[in-house]
């Protein structure tokens, strides 16, 4: 009895983070087993935000104007893409195609979800139990592991450098600007990569990384 006690308790305590990863665990489930899983595993993700979300949080404020918001947040979004696409381009790594604008509504709502579900939600949850640390260190971890296809997680291992690099991009950005900034960004990231494919081998997975901690050291000390 006093271990279900224990166990109740722990999870009244965590019900909202429980919650979440619960949420994230069949988000991916659902995106690897089925036809068209990738919509309906958003369509998880931003249900889950809705259901526990409050307004009184202010996740959309900034002490940034409009203006300057857009062009602080633009310029963190673009200026990774460019260097990459410059180093890469000269060294022949570099697929310019047509842009497969196809794409462009699903990356730019899952751009949104997925800003509102790590960057806001489930960081808060975290950070409000288990300190800032913690948060921040579950969220960039769990953002980087999301984006791997679990079919090809040994095979594709060396990406999620760079998808731990974007997590805390848009960490840093969320914290310092606040999560409309976050937002930006990852749109224009996300937008610039419509027009080019890159081979992921050492050269360029090495190359967009150091492109993203050019960016992130600017942000959390220059900026």
């Amino acid at each position: 009895m006093l271990l279900v006690k224990i166990t109740k308790n722990i999870c009244n305590q965590n019900r909202n983070i429980i919650l979440l990863l619960l949420t994230y665990v069949l988000s991916i489930l659902v995106r690897e087993t089925l036809s068209k899983g990738i919509i309906i595993s958003y369509t998880v993700l931003a249900f889950s935000v809705l259901s526990m979300y409050k307004t009184k949080r202010g996740y959309l404020k900034s002490n940034l104007s409009s203006l300057d918001l857009f062009y602080a947040s633009a310029f963190s979004g673009l200026v990774p893409r460019y260097i990459s696409v410059m180093v890469l381009g000269l060294m022949g790594q570099l697929v310019i195609g047509p842009p497969r604008l196809y794409s462009l509504p699903l990356l730019i709502l899952s751009s949104i979800i997925e800003e509102f579900y790590f960057r806001a939600k489930l960081y808060d949850e975290l950070k409000s139990r288990y300190g800032r640390r913690c948060a921040y260190l579950t969220t960039t971890h769990l953002y980087a592991i999301f984006h791997i296809p679990l079919a090809a997680l040994f095979k594709l291992l060396p990406l999620l450098l760079i998808f731990l690099l974007l997590g805390v991009l848009f960490q840093e950005l969320r914290l310092r600007w606040g999560l409309t900034s976050a937002i930006i960004a990852h749109i224009i990231y996300n937008i610039v990569g419509v027009f080019y494919t890159v081979s992921f081998e050492f050269l360029s997975i090495f190359t967009i990384s150091i492109s993203l901690l050019i960016i992130i050291l600017l942000i959390k000390f220059l900026a």
